[in-house]
Order: C-alpha cells, then structure tokens, then sequence
C-alpha cells in the first residue's frame, strides 16, 4: 500500500511539472544596433530575451541581402559595399541594426600601420602603405646601414620581400605603388660624383629603369602601371624645373608654365587616357598653381590652393582635393562638389591633406587636423587616429 502510495505521489508531481507553462516573452534587444563590416567578414547576432529565461522563435532578414545577408541562426555575412538593415522579428515585436559594409582603410604611423582604428604591427618611421584586392598589406621604409647608406625594404603583411639598397645616404623613397601583382617603387638619389639627382624605378625588387641625364638632375614622384607600361611622373631640372612625364622609360609629355618648380605629383591612367597632376610655385609671383591635363591637353587649372592630394581616375571622371592651411575641398571633373568638414570638439587648427582614394562610389581622404590625423568619407570625418600617429601621409584603400 505504501509503494502505490509513492508512485501516485511520483505520478502527481510529473502532471505539476508537465502542465508548468514557460514565461512570455515580453520583449527582447540585439546585442548590435548599429554594426560596421568589411567585406567577407561575419557578425554573429546575440538576442536577449525579457523576462529572463524567456525564449520564441526569431525571423531574421536584411534589407539588402546583395550587401550582406543574415542566415536562420543570426550570423551575417558581408558581401558588397554598401548599406543594410537586419530586421529580427518575434512574434509582432521587430528590432534592427544599421549595417554598413565599408572598404579596408590602412594608414601609416609613426609606430604601426592601422587597418581604420585597428594597429597590426609596428613598423619604422616614415612608412608608405599599399594594400592589393586581396587584402595583402605592403609596406616600405628605409632604414640607415652602419656605413650610412639606407636600405629600402619592402614588406608583404609584416615580412621582408624586398631589400633595395642604394649606397647612398641621401636617397629617398619618392612613390610606392601597387598594379596587380606588381609591386613599384621609385628611389631619388643625389649623386654626389656628379652633384646632380637621379631616380631609380624597382619592379618587384629589381631595378626596371634607371631616369639619370649628364646635363640635368631627373627626380620621379609619381608611378601608374597600365598592362606592360609604366608611366613615371616628375621633373628635369636644369636651372629650373620642367615637369615631364616618361613613358617606360622615354620622355612622353613636358608641361612647362614658365614657374620656378613645376613637377608631375600624380599619374592615373584609364584605358588610352593618361592624366597628369602638375604642381608648379612661381617664387617671384607667390603663387602656386594646379592643373589637371589629358594627355596633352589641360583640362584644369586653380591659384587658390597650396595644397593637393593624389588624382584619382574612374570611368572617365577625376577626383582631387586642394587646400589651404584652414580648409580643404574635393572637386569632381573640375568643380568644387564639397568641403572637408572640420572634426567636431576641434579647436583652431592648420588642415593638411595628403592622398585620397576611391572605392565604390565613396573618395576617402587622408590628411590631418592638427596633430590630429584623420580619415574623411565623403567629406565627413570617418576616422580621427591617435594624437601619437603624427606622420599621416599614406592611404591605402581597397574592398
């Protein structure tokens, strides 16, 4: 009699234990509401449930699944630049994330090389920075031998690829570029035999072309590779400075306004076209100059600025910024279309402008405010790096 006792007490309790409803779920959050991917990189969504304990059933979905989409578990995936909403739905209750899939952006520093706010390793002083499609960081600094001659290195995510050595202490890395799985690198070098300057161009670790003239200095400050030709951008002097654009190695264009300086700072190259960036300084006038020519023909010109970035080319249309010390504006194919906006919280500080680079529809500009080195999009402050990154003037930005 005890023992049926028991098990109808045993029986009681599971029919308790079983009829126990869970609680309802009265409400719940993401543990993102805004998010920022690059591209092929994953975010794992967390719900938290309220009351505590509580659990349903969740519908996941994106606005954009071309831009990244989002599986049944909660993990999203970037695909594209661009920008999205994640919707989670339970029950008739919706939550979303603000989601934007932006381009890698590295920078230089003093100490490291930053991948947006993000340090990946530390380097020298003065280092340049590239980056290929498929997110190999490349990076070149020079450093002094205990005979005084200066070492070119160049480096692929951190290890040594290439050593370049001069044998000469004034020497200087002039351009650093990157063309598909080419690697080029100009190095200027005062000869002290001569007293004149020559230039050195390396593809992939070997010297490609030597620029040296017995009756001229010859200096390369820019580099644009199209299929096997390399176009070099920069000067001849003698007595005064010529900007001259070389083909390979054969003089293909000089542009010569009558200044003191006149030199080719940036080379783009799109299908037949070649675009050159001239900076020229009249000393007698204090007046510095930019134009923007095609080919032979010039298709811009400013006195407004002291300052310019890089030319960047894309289906037929040019992008540049040009600045003073107390503002910077973007121009399109010529026209003004907008001015660097000033960080907010920033006090009166000189502007610095440095590259810029385009990926997708978004120009990105590297320069600084103040000590303060920053990234704009679009005009609008993206970055602001740390005050101890002071050498700002490298940009690398790809997908």
């Amino acid at each position: 009699m005890k023992k049926h006792l028991i098990l109808l007490l045993l029986w009681c309790l599971s029919c308790i234990s079983c009829t126990r409803e869970e609680p309802v779920v009265t409400g719940f959050s993401l543990n993102y509401t805004n998010l920022e991917l690059n591209i092929d990189s994953s975010a794992k969504f967390i719900v938290a449930f309220t009351p505590q304990g509580a659990y349903d059933r969740v519908e996941w979905g994106s606005s954009d699944p071309l831009v990244a989409d989002i599986d049944e578990f909660g993990t999203l995936k970037a695909h594209n630049l661009g920008r999205t909403v994640v919707r989670a739905t339970v029950q008739d209750m919706v939550r979303e994330c603000r989601v934007e899939v932006v381009p890698h952006i590295y920078t230089s520093g003093d100490r490291a090389i930053l991948d947006g706010t993000k340090e990946l390793f530390g380097v020298g002083v003065r280092t340049r920075v590239r980056a290929d499609m498929s997110n190999n960081l490349y990076t070149a600094n020079g450093v002094k031998n205990e005979a005084g001659g200066i070492s070119y290195r160049l480096y692929k995510n951190g290890r040594l690829l290439h050593n370049l050595y001069t044998g000469d202490p004034n020497s200087w890395m002039t351009a650093f570029e990157i063309s598909g799985q080419d690697l080029y690198a100009a190095i200027e070098s005062y000869m002290t035999n001569t007293a004149k300057y020559e230039s050195r161009v390396y593809k992939n670790g070997k010297l490609n072309h030597l620029f040296e003239e017995s009756y001229s200095s010859v200096g390369i400050r820019a580099l644009a590779a199209n299929g096997n030709d390399l176009y070099c951008g920069g000067y001849l002097y003698n007595g005064r400075y010529a900007a001259t654009l070389w083909k390979n190695s054969v003089p293909l264009y000089t542009f010569d306004d009558g200044s003191n300086m006149v030199w080719v700072k940036s080379v783009a190259v799109e299908g037949n076209d070649v675009y050159s960036l001239v900076y020229s300084n009249n000393f007698s006038m204090s007046k510095d100059i930019v134009c923007v020519y095609r080919n032979r023909e010039k298709i811009f010109q400013t006195e407004d600025y002291t300052q310019c970035t890089n030319l960047v080319v894309k289906d037929g249309h040019y992008y540049l910024v040009l600045g003073t010390t107390d503002r910077a504006d973007i121009y399109a194919d010529g026209r003004k279309t907008k001015s660097l906006a000033i960080p907010s919280g920033s006090n009166d500080f000189e502007m610095s402008i440095s590259e810029a680079a385009l990926c997708g529809s978004d120009l990105y500009v590297l320069g600084a405010y103040g000590k303060n080195p920053v990234i704009w999009q679009n005009g609008e402050p993206m970055y602001i790096l740390s005050r101890d990154c002071t050498n700002h003037e490298y940009l690398s930005v790809v997908p």
